[in-house]
């Protein structure tokens, strides 16, 4: 197991979340870490680098899988509220997205911005690699056009 759930409780309507703690090191969490919010172990996977952080809720049908990070104060409560795509070529991490108070978050590796900023991040990250840009802009296409 890389977390469980801890006492610490918040209450969304009729739904009952709790935080959660790492268990071990993995990616960017270290053991000890406090994450985020989950209603159960349904909504986020014990295997892979996947975490919920900061003050982030994920509960009802929304499942937290692979390496997807949802955090901020993102609410997620079913599949509809998040895309995950990927594997990136040049990197083979996946790119996650999410509604956060009417902005399109994303995050990726190191990055986490609005769908705005990560659109100007890969254009000066990727300019010198064709291949590289055209697959994460079809990654940021996507991701406008599922969340209009």
């Amino acid at each position: 197991m890389k977390y469980e759930l801890t006492n610490e409780s918040l209450e969304i309507g009729k739904k009952t979340l709790f935080r959660i703690r790492a268990l071990k090191d993995f990616a960017h969490v270290k053991a000890g870490d406090l994450g985020g919010w989950i209603e159960s172990e349904s909504n986020l996977s014990q295997e892979g680098t996947c975490w919920v952080s900061g003050e982030a809720q994920v509960f009802g049908s929304a499942q937290v899988s692979g390496e997807a990070r949802v955090s901020g104060r993102a609410y997620i409560k079913s599949v509809a509220d998040y895309i995950v795509v990927g594997p990136a070529q040049s990197s083979g991490r996946f790119t996650t997205s999410y509604i956060v108070e009417n902005s399109i978050v994303v995050t990726t590796g190191c990055f986490t911005g609005t769908l705005e900023e990560f659109k100007r991040a890969i254009e000066k990250t990727h300019e010198h690699n064709p291949a590289r840009l055209k697959q994460y802009r079809g990654f940021a296409n996507f991701i406008a056009e599922n969340f209009q």
